[in-house]
Order: C-alpha cells, then structure tokens, then sequence
C-alpha cells in the first residue's frame, strides 16, 4: 500500500507541511516496506487551483491515503472522487506520521478541515480552519505554517547557494 505525507523536505526526517495543495513535496512510501521518493509540487505558486491540481497529482501516483495537515474542500472532494483517503492534522516528520498510521493513531476524515484558500495566505494572514474555533489550536496551525515557510526558505537558500557556485 502506497501511501503519502505532504513535506517540506525530500527525507523521512523532514517535517510535515500543514498545506496540502502548497506543499513543496510530498514523500511516497510503500508502508510494507518502507521504501519511499521523494516528488516536488509544481503546484507551489500556481495561481489558482493548487489544491485540486495536487490533489489529481497524488492520485496519478496510485497513493491511497494522503497525510496532511490541512486539507481544503475543493482537493478533499478531488482525492475523495479518486479513492484517497485523507487523513488531516498530521504534525512533526513525515518518519512520525508513518508511525502513527502504521499503528492506528491516525484516522482517515470524511470533511475538509479548513476553507477554501486557506494555504494562500491571503488577507491579514492564515485563516483559522473551520473546525479548530479556540485560540490555542489556532495558534497550533500558524506555529506549523510558520516552521514549514522556515524549512521552504532554508530550502530555497541552500537551492539558490547552490546555483551560484554552479555559475
């Protein structure tokens, strides 16, 4: 069984991105054996659509199951129409979602769990999901969003560091 987890990095020690359409990659591993790759999002800056041209992404992979943080309703409906259940809230490395789904701590869900255009980062920041209303799970979200941007832009840094030693 082929599962995935939306990731800011290309390792099993890398830690989970809350977005699932804006995600920089996600990690496909085979839970038998746990044998994984590591595939970039080209959906990262779309303009619009990302989540439900991810969502088609993962699906094209033969995933089953999809680990997230957050998932929106346009690519909760796209994953549910292919057959990918989607499991919601997942935090820390992708090594410790692995875990938890192999021994039954995480649980597949039936809505989305935040709002349309919730990775987009539009307005005066993240929107406040729809089924998390109190402050302190709140705070939980943007703490996750916060440290995935961290890890994206040491990414980015280390890409662009790279790139100039090439010229």
């Amino acid at each position: 069984m082929k599962i995935a987890v939306s990731s800011v990095g290309q390792d099993l020690n890398a830690q989970i991105d809350p977005r699932f359409g804006r995600a920089p990659c996600f990690i496909l591993i085979d839970i038998e054996t746990l044998k994984y790759e590591a595939i970039t999002n080209p959906n990262v800056n779309a303009m619009g659509g990302a989540g439900i041209k991810t969502a088609q992404l993962i699906a094209n992979q033969g995933v089953e199951v999809i680990i997230t943080g957050n998932c929106g309703p346009n690519a909760f409906q796209t994953l549910q129409a292919a057959g990918v259940r989607v499991i919601t809230g997942a935090v820390g490395t992708v090594n410790d979602a692995v875990n938890q789904y192999k021994t039954g701590a995480l649980n597949s869900v039936n809505t989305p769990n935040v709002e349309s255009h919730f990775g987009m980062g539009s307005g005066p920041g993240p929107q406040p999901p729809m089924d998390q209303p109190d402050a302190n799970k709140e705070i939980s979200v943007l703490k996750q969003e916060a440290d995935a941007l961290q890890q994206q832009l040491e990414m980015m840094k280390k890409r662009i560091k790279e790139l100039e030693n090439k010229e």
